[in-house]
């Protein structure tokens, strides 16, 4: 005889109205319980930045409040690089921001002055280390670059000496000091870490005692360091505070409010279906009498009946049967985005016109914006190339070989001066450029080599098809052209020649 299965338990939530029995194991299951309800609503409010001294925000309402705003109130220069850096990979808004900044100053690099036969094993070395300049400075308005003079040259074999690799460090880890025009640099090693034998041996003794042992190395020219910096600050005041921290508020709130948004999502994937029967008497001799409230039986029936149940099916139920889905009916205004508009509006005056290039809805946006962002552009260029041109142009860095292997230099010539310069007509529109390279060609005020390169055009590639177009001039000269009217004849091309008569001017048939 098959044994009868005894009724399911009706489900409630957890801690709520919920009957464990008065034994030890009933006690012992609704305090496990009451744990999980808790660790539950400290995971939804947890955030993953970590403060130094109090670790994740979460474990409770005040808890949560004091070290959620003194995550965002530091003003130690050190804190406030990291926190940057932090918010530079981290944060949606702040990587979009350097990000497209990159993008547009960055565009156009290149390094005049170095041998062209050199130009294309240095200029990934150039490349990089223009990149991890503007990286750094983008996000903490500072940026300070550190190498030690190596010589690789095989001077036996006349090869051509390896520049030093060039490291743009995180500033939060250097102490830079300026005072009265003199700087000097430490770089700060946290923590230690265990280096093989034959790491110790490529870094040495100085650098590899300071990586396992940690502490400070203030660098020494007379070792072979060298460095430049680039500082936000007036000279003698060291490293400038990053601009960034002027909105750590504003983020602050940004972050608040995506940390809600987050919250009524992590709600909203619990699907929860509430089955609702019976009426609420509010009125009459019978109000708030229970003789018309759900009983335990009725529960029973409906959990049974709609237990396993999935896809599409059908319910018969009384008219006072409602079913509802409680988690899936949070008012869309919660998480629209216009409640952020205050916000937003300054964050994005902050950004400048980058911002509101692509954010405004004005209607003159691209004419006011572009001249401003194209200022913008050049002040900041004007810094990061200053910098590069110190570092390609320092004897240290470019002639490690000594100075006749300066990589500009050619048998005979003085070493030129190695510069760095970007495109100019970053934000120029498309019809502008073919305006502008138009007037170029037209007046004869710059090279045909200037202009392709306006144009994006590949000089030596332009130059071989440049070539095999004159070679086979009747594949590529039109039958027409529109001032000159028609060029040549679709004549037969088994046909001679026209003679010419000495003169230039075509024979003129007597007959």
């Amino acid at each position: 005889m098959a044994s009868a299965r005894p009724p399911r338990k009706p489900r409630t939530v957890a801690g709520e109205n919920e009957d464990y029995g008065s034994d030890a194991t009933g006690q012992s299951m609704a305090m496990v319980s009451e744990l999980m309800t808790s660790a539950r609503s400290m995971m939804r409010s947890r955030d993953l930045f970590q403060t130094d001294q109090q670790g994740t925000y979460g474990d409770n309402a005040i808890t949560d409040i004091r070290i959620f705003t003194n995550a965002w109130k530091m003003v130690d220069l050190k804190t406030v690089f990291k926190r940057c850096r932090e918010l530079a990979w981290r944060n949606q808004f702040v990587s979009w921001a350097c990000y497209f900044k990159k993008l547009l100053f960055f565009n156009g690099f290149r390094v005049m002055g170095v041998d062209e036969k050199l130009a294309a094993k240095y200029l990934p070395q150039f490349r990089r280390i223009a990149r991890d300049v503007f990286d750094e400075y983008l996000t903490n308005d500072n940026a300070i670059a550190v190498w030690m003079q190596a010589n690789t040259k095989d001077t036996e074999k006349g090869e051509t000496p390896e520049l030093p690799p060039v490291m743009v460090m995180n500033c939060e880890n250097c102490r830079y000091d300026d005072t009265f025009g003199i700087p000097s640099l430490t770089i700060q090693f946290s923590g230690a870490r265990k280096l093989s034998a034959d790491r110790r041996n490529q870094l040495g003794p100085r650098y590899a005692d300071a990586l396992e042992k940690g502490g400070e190395i203030t660098l020494d020219e007379e070792e072979g360091e060298y460095y430049r910096v680039l500082s936000s600050d007036k000279l003698g005041n060291g490293l400038g505070m990053p601009r960034l921290r002027a909105v750590f508020d504003l983020l602050s709130t940004l972050d608040l409010a995506n940390k809600g948004d987050w919250n009524a999502f992590w709600t909203m994937k619990d699907v929860i279906r509430q089955i609702k029967k019976g009426h609420a008497i509010t009125t009459g001799n019978l109000a708030g009498m229970p003789m018309h409230f759900l009983k335990k039986e009725e529960m029973a029936k409906i959990l049974a009946g709609l237990s396993g149940k999935a896809g599409a099916y059908d319910v018969v139920s009384n008219f006072d049967v409602e079913i509802a889905y409680p988690t899936l009916e949070i008012e869309p205004k919660f998480l629209d985005p216009k409640k952020l508009g205050g916000v937003m509006e300054q964050l994005l005056q902050w950004l400048g016109p980058v911002g509101l290039l692509f954010k405004t809805t004005q209607g003159r946006a691209l004419d006011d914006l572009i001249p401003v962002l194209n200022a913008e552009m050049t002040y900041h260029r004007a810094f990061v190339k200053d910098l590069l041109e110190e570092i390609f142009n320092d004897p240290a860095f470019i002639s490690p070989g000594g100075d006749e292997d300066v990589p500009g230099k050619a048998d005979g010539v003085a070493s030129p001066r190695i510069t760095v310069e970007f495109n100019e007509l970053t934000l120029v529109t498309f019809k502008n450029l073919l305006a502008y390279a138009t007037m170029i060609l037209t007046n004869g005020i710059a090279s045909p080599q200037t202009t392709r390169r306006i144009m994006s055009l590949n000089e030596d590639e332009e130059n071989a098809l440049m070539k095999k177009a004159t070679a086979n001039k009747a594949l590529y000269t039109p039958v027409f052209e529109a001032k000159q009217g028609l060029l040549q004849q679709p004549a037969d091309p088994d046909a001679p020649e026209p003679s010419d008569n000495g003169g230039g001017k075509p024979v003129v048939n007597q007959n």
